[in-house]
């Protein structure tokens, strides 16, 4: 997708790697979204770093900081535009940027000025390798195009900020290449707040500025850029002892005659090697109990390590990249539908996901600007992920792995949020229908992804512990108390509240669930576990289809009027297990009704137990012409051409005169 003029100015195309944390490449090429200190970063900055380019012709020189118009918030503070966005740098005219995940383009041109310079960025996505795709850092190729008729000098440079407040940074020399190493020198390896970062250059004449002039106010910024824009080569500046927050610079000397181009490549990474629990310092009060190491800081000593290596890989970590991204580019799929499917990917390079020191996957609900949204690689929630399990399917099953270790209790329920560091006491909130349900499913898929049969027969015991859990005595939510498949009793569920009763959404994964439980077992051996998920999978899917469907569409069966229904559960919650969701906030004694329920409403995810068996090769829990029939009334029920005059008063992602889905209709009040 092509982007200019103001499209560009909600772009920020993250460079990182899987669970390292990424920097954003804005869309007019600044450098932006700094989330590589183990926590999210919207809105930030690191400095004045950048890419420049001086260009001089028969004498005469012209300096512009490679990135187009400032694409910030202009009013504000009073205090005129943020410094650190470049906006008071020369800056280029004409921006065009192409991002096609993972690969973003840019290209910046201006008339009369005599070279058009174009960026490759990315970091290595390859699928099923997940080593190389979870490198901490940024790969940058310009390719400097001269388009004048006359020969040009050029100078290419990169600054870099050391965002350490005792800083020290030491130029070095591999292979011919020239990198500055930017070190924190107050702190030691181990502390939580050690930090390195690596800029590192192949061109073939690359000179190292160690560290930009040291005064006051804006001196420091102003001094670099006179001697950037101003002398024939940057001084090679360096001070003996470690300052605050200081600036190295890389420059690329080239010559380029008319109508030729160069290239230049450069890389960023970065080690930030202990990440720590910052979210829950009540629960984890000792540093040393809330700290782990990144996976990526087992694999590579320093930032240094990790910036060689990838210049050394360049070029075949790009063609890798390639194949991958050519494949889903031309697709026979819609370019809006391909332009989703990039867009999404790219969160598996955002700080949503971390990987663990033995590289094990882990991940947020999501993310605010400042801190990770609902901690604990959550069930429910990555249901909906189906990326991962086909393009890195090891990590993927890892998420398995680390829930039968640390999550799942003797008595078969499944903690729905996985602690951090791992082996912290589980989560006490009540299990999640859709989410362990939904555990049990993708155990079946990973096994099936993966072929490993041993890897089942390992953690069977585990696995059909969840399963079971649906009609233990032990469950007080009594989902399916009586075993006859079908749920009835309190369901938690995604949408952070309970229904009660049996329903198509939940009950499809508890369907769901049985089959493919009854395929595992019988897998490896266990003809009896096999047979009793078999009966009970028949009978809740004849019962299902029989008393669920109204003829138009799968509905809840409950009567709103019965408070019973919730009595039996009781009122009594534990304080740690979040009072306000206790069984005795679900009835509204104004109304005389049970809160929070579908009833006879059109629910968007009564299907959903047909989509997930559908991706994993499962039979239809549904009979096909009811499907059919739901699946159409799903759309004239809840697509809304105009948003307008809907009334809702949860989260809303659409307004005004968008369209849209009403997630569900409720036919009972709140």
């Amino acid at each position: 997708m092509r982007y200019e003029d103001e499209k560009l100015e909600k772009i920020s195309f993250p460079l990182g790697g899987i669970g390292t944390g990424c920097v954003g490449l804005a869309g007019n090429g600044a450098l932006i979204d700094w989330e590589i200190f183990n926590r999210p970063n919207k809105r930030s900055h690191n400095g004045f770093s950048h890419f420049a380019i001086r260009v001089t012709q028969n004498g005469k020189s012209t300096s512009k900081v490679l990135q187009g118009d400032c694409i910030s918030e202009f009013s504000g503070n009073g205090m005129g535009v943020f410094t650190q966005t470049m906006a008071g740098f020369p800056h280029f005219r004409e921006v065009c940027f192409e991002g096609q995940f993972p690969v973003a383009q840019l290209q910046l041109s201006e008339d009369g000025f005599p070279v058009v310079a174009h960026l490759r960025a990315f970091n290595p996505f390859i699928p099923h390798n997940e080593y190389d795709s979870s490198l901490p850092a940024a790969f940058f190729e310009w390719e400097l195009e001269n388009v004048s008729e006359r020969d040009a000098e050029c100078a290419l440079g990169f600054s870099l900020c050391n965002p350490c407040k005792s800083s020290i940074n030491t130029v070095f020399a591999q292979d011919g290449r020239r990198g500055v190493l930017l070190r924190n020198a107050g702190k030691i390896e181990d502390d939580v707040e050690y930090f390195d970062l690596c800029m590192l250059c192949d061109g073939e004449d690359t000179l190292a500025e160690e560290y930009w002039y040291r005064g006051r106010w804006q001196d420091a910024h102003t001094m670099y850029w006179r001697n950037f824009s101003e002398m024939e080569r940057m001084p090679e500046r360096t001070y003996p002892t470690a300052g605050n927050g200081d600036h190295a610079t890389l420059v690329s000397y080239l010559q380029i005659p008319a109508g030729e181009h160069r290239r230049v490549r450069f890389v960023m990474a970065w080690n930030a090697p202990n990440a720590y629990n910052y979210w829950a310092r009540d629960a984890v009060k000792d540093w040393d109990d809330r700290l782990w190491k990144n996976y990526y800081a087992t694999q590579f000593a320093d930032s240094r390590a990790t910036a060689e290596y990838a210049m050394e890989h360049f070029d075949s970590l790009y063609e890798k990249t390639k194949v991958f991204a050519d494949a889903l580019q031309s697709s026979s799929l819609p370019q809006s539908l391909i332009d989703a499917i990039s867009s999404n990917l790219s969160v598996l390079k955002s700080p949503t996901v971390l990987r663990l020191p033995d590289g094990s996957l882990w991940g947020w609900e999501g993310v605010t600007d400042k801190a990770g949204s609902c901690e604990g690689s959550c069930q429910h929630v990555w249901n909906y992920a189906y990326a991962l399990p086909f393009l890195f399917p090891r990590l993927e099953r890892s998420m398995r792995d680390v829930t039968l270790k640390y999550a799942l209790g003797e008595d078969g329920k499944s903690s729905f949020r996985i602690m951090l560091p791992l082996g912290r006491k589980p989560w006490p909130f009540r299990a999640c229908v859709d989410g362990q349900m939904g555990e049990v499913i993708k155990c079946y898929r990973e096994w099936k992804i993966s072929g490993d049969t041993e890897w089942l027969r390992e953690n069977a015991d585990g696995i059909f512990k969840m399963l079971e859990y649906a009609w233990s005595e032990k469950n007080p939510d009594r989902w399916d108390a009586d075993m006859d498949g079908v749920m009835e009793g309190r369901q938690h569920h995604t949408l952070d509240m309970e229904l009660f009763g049996p329903n198509p959404w939940l009950q499809g994964f508890y369907l769901l669930a049985l089959d493919c439980g009854a395929k595992m077992a019988e897998a490896i051996g266990d003809c009896v576990r096999a047979e009793k998920y078999r009966v009970l999978y028949e009978n809740g899917r004849k019962w299902t289809n029989e008393n669920l469907f109204n003829g138009e569409y799968f509905s809840q069966k409950i009567d709103l009027k019965d408070k019973s229904i919730l009595d039996r559960f009781g009122t009594e919650e534990d304080e740690s297990v979040l009072k306000s969701n206790g069984s005795g906030n679900y009835w509204n004694s104004e109304a005389g009704e049970i809160k929070y329920q579908i009833a006879n409403g059109c629910i968007i995810d009564q299907m959903l137990a047909d989509w997930h068996g559908a991706i994993i090769g499962a039979a239809p829990v549904f009979d096909g012409d009811k499907k059919h029939k739901a699946l159409e009334s799903l759309y004239r029920y809840n697509y809304k051409p105009s948003i307008r005059e809907v009334a809702n008063m949860w989260r809303n992602f659409a307004a005004d005169d968008e369209g849209g889905n009403d997630h569900l209709l409720l036919s009972g009040t709140i």
